[in-house]
Parts: C-alpha cells; sequence; structure tokens
C-alpha cells in the first residue's frame, strides 16, 4: 500500500472488522517523533486465543486472513477489500516502526513490533496503562514519514475516511 491515507483506512477497517464501536485516529508525538495511533474497543485480534498466541498467528500469517473464512484463491476470485490479511504492513507507507498492541478480558497487554524493510518480529510484554480497558487494540505506528504527514492531517484524513469508509 503505497497511499498513507488507504493504509490508515485498512487499519480502521480492522476495528471495524472487530465490532468496534468506538474507533479513534489521531497524530501525537512520542519521544519526539510524530506517530498515528489507531484505538478501538472491538473484541481484539484473534479473541480466541491468548494475547502472545495471537500475536504470533498474525507476524506468521501475513497474506492468510482470516476474515470469512476465505482461503487465498477465493479472496482474489471476489476481489475482497481487506480480506488479504496484508493490512498492517501497509504501514510502511506511514512510518518506519509499528506496534500493535492487544488486550482482552482483562488479560495482560501484549505486543507486536514490526520495523520497515525487515522480516523480523518481536512480540513483547507491555504494561497497562492506569484506566487501560480491559479489552482494546491500539496501533502505534512511529516516526510518520515526512512524505505521509501532510496526507495525514486531520481533516485531510478524516474526509478521506468519511468517503472510504462510507456505509460502515
Amino acid at each position: 500500500q503505497s497511499d498513507p491515507r488507504k493504509a490508515t483506512a485498512e487499519l480502521v477497517q480492522n476495528s471495524l472488522d472487530a465490532q468496534a464501536r468506538h474507533v479513534t485516529v489521531r497524530r501525537q508525538r512520542i519521544r519526539g517523533a510524530v506517530c498515528l495511533i489507531v484505538r478501538d474497543d472491538g473484541e481484539g485480534v484473534v479473541p480466541e486465543l491468548s494475547r502472545e498466541e495471537a500475536l504470533r498467528y498474525l507476524a506468521t500469517h501475513v497474506g492468510h486472513s482470516r476474515k470469512r473464512g476465505l482461503d487465498p484463491a477465493e479472496r482474489a476470485r471476489q476481489v475482497v477489500a481487506g480480506q488479504y490479511g496484508v493490512g498492517l504492513l501497509g504501514f510502511w507507507s506511514i512510518g518506519k516502526r509499528l506496534e500493535l498492541r492487544t488486550r482482552v478480558d482483562d488479560s495482560p497487554v501484549m505486543g507486536l513490533r514490526l520495523e520497515q524493510d525487515s522480516a523480523s518480529a518481536q512480540i513483547v510484554s507491555l504494561p497497562a496503562t492506569i484506566g487501560s480497558p480491559p479489552t482494546f487494540t491500539e496501533v502505534v505506528v512511529e516516526d510518520v514519514h515526512e512524505t505521509a504527514l501532510k496526507a495525514l492531517s486531520g481533516r485531510r484524513l478524516a474526509d478521506y475516511l468519511a468517503s472510504e469508509l462510507r456505509g460502515q
């Protein structure tokens, strides 16, 4: 995915697919670098698995989406958007690093870390923040690319997401 707005829409679509009632998208500085954060209150990443197992599944099944139970050939035949299992990789058009944080039913918070141009993934235990809800998913894309900053400004991004995700 080369368009950072489309990559952001894919992250929001993941939230909607997880039955989220609330999705927030914000830009903020973390350790001096601009970051894009997408947070939702959906059912969580592969909620039936432990957080570590769910993240290990994500890290090892890129391109094999669980959505709708379609295999890659059937997804290609139907050309179903958001069903390819590559939405997370779109972060490369947004920034240099991604950390997906997940918690389900007051479980410990776990994170999946990916870095641009790296084939490796890291699964880490993270501290729960005070007031953190019992179930959430948060994607933090760190060190947003200079070329993506303008496209991801508040009004531009909001207009794009409203158009791209219309009716959901």
